[in-house]
C-alpha cells in the first residue's frame, strides 16, 4: 500500500510505502482450503465406492458362471470377457476411490534414499518392461519416511507417463539432488508435456484428458507427497517433458 505525504499547504512532500510479505499466510490460507475440499470429495468418493463395490461383485460372479457354461470358441464368450474386462475397469476406479478417500498412514523408516531407489525403481518397472529408465543418484540423503507412500508417488508418476507416451516408447529420467534442509526428486519423461492450460489443474481431481482415465492418479501422488511431509510440483519451465518434482524434508 502507499500513500502522498503531503505538509501543512498541501504540497506534496514524498510519499510513504509499506510492502508486507503475504507468501505464508496466502499459502496456508491455500492449503487450509485445498484440505477442505479433499475432505469433501473423500467423503462422496467413499460414499460412491461403498455404492459400487457390491454390485461389481455380483456382475463379476454372474459373468464368471456364464462364462463357464459357454465355449470359447462362442460369440457369447467374446462378449463375456469384454464385460469382465469392463468390470475390473470399475473395480480399479473404486480402489482408486478408496485410496484417494482414506489415504494409507504413514509407517516412518529410515532411508538413505539413493540405495533405495536403485533397488526399488527397477522392481517397479518390471510391469512396463519397454520403459528406459536413467537413475542420477550421486546423491546422499537420508530420510524418515514411508517407503510404501514414496513407492505410490513414483508408480503414479511412471503411470501418468507410460498413459501420456506409451510404454514401448517412454523413456524416464529420475534425479535426485540433495540440500541443507531436504531433498528434490525430479521425474522427467521424453513426451509432449503438459499444456499450459492445464498445468494449475493436473493435481486436481477427477481431472483428466485421457478417453478412459480417472483422473484421481496425480492427485494421489500429491496427496502421499504432502502426507510425507513434502510436496510434489509440475514444473511449468520446460515444454518437451513432463518434468515433477518431489520436495521431501531430510531426517
Amino acid at each position: 500500500s502507499r500513500q502522498v505525504l503531503r505538509d501543512r499547504e498541501g504540497q506534496v512532500q514524498g510519499a510513504i510505502a509499506i510492502l508486507r510479505d503475504v507468501t505464508e499466510s496466502e499459502g496456508a490460507m491455500r492449503r487450509a482450503a485445498e484440505a477442505l475440499h479433499l475432505a469433501r470429495l473423500g467423503r462422496i468418493a467413499s460414499q460412491i465406492a461403498h455404492e459400487m463395490r457390491n454390485p461389481l461383485a455380483g456382475i463379476h460372479g454372474a459373468i464368471q458362471i456364464l462364462q463357464r457354461r459357454s465355449s470359447e470358441q462362442s460369440e457369447e464368450a467374446e462378449v463375456y470377457a469384454a464385460i469382465g474386462e469392463e468390470v475390473r475397469r470399475l473395480d480399479r476406479l473404486v480402489t482408486d476411490l478408496q485410496r484417494f478417500a482414506r489415504p494409507s498412514g504413514s509407517r516412518v523408516e529410515h532411508l538413505e534414499l539413493g540405495a533405495w531407489l536403485r533397488e526399488r525403481v527397477p522392481v517397479l518397472l518390471q510391469s512396463w518392461p519397454g520403459i528406459q529408465c536413467t537413475l542420477a543418484t550421486a546423491a546422499e540423503v537420508s530420510l524418515s519416511t514411508d517407503p510404501v507412500q514414496l513407492e505410490e508417488v513414483l508408480t503414479e508418476l511412471i503411470k501418468n507417463a507410460v498413459d501420456a507416451v506409451g510404454d514401448a516408447s517412454l523413456a524416464i529420467t529420475i534425479e535426485l539432488q540433495a540440500s541443507a534442509t531436504g531433498c528434490r526428486l525430479r521425474f522427467a519423461d521424453n513426451g509432449p508435456g503438459i499444456p499450459a492450460a492445464d498445468a494449475e489443474q493436473v493435481f486436481e481431481p477427477f481431472h483428466t484428458t485421457k478417453a478412459r482415465g480417472s483422473g484421481l492418479g496425480l492427485a494421489l501422488a500429491r496427496r502421499h507427497a504432502e502426507s510425507l511431509g513434502g510436496s510434489l510440483e509440475l514444473i511449468t519451465h520446460e515444454p518437451d517433458s513432463a518434468a515433477f518434482v518431489l520436495s521431501l524434508p531430510l531426517a
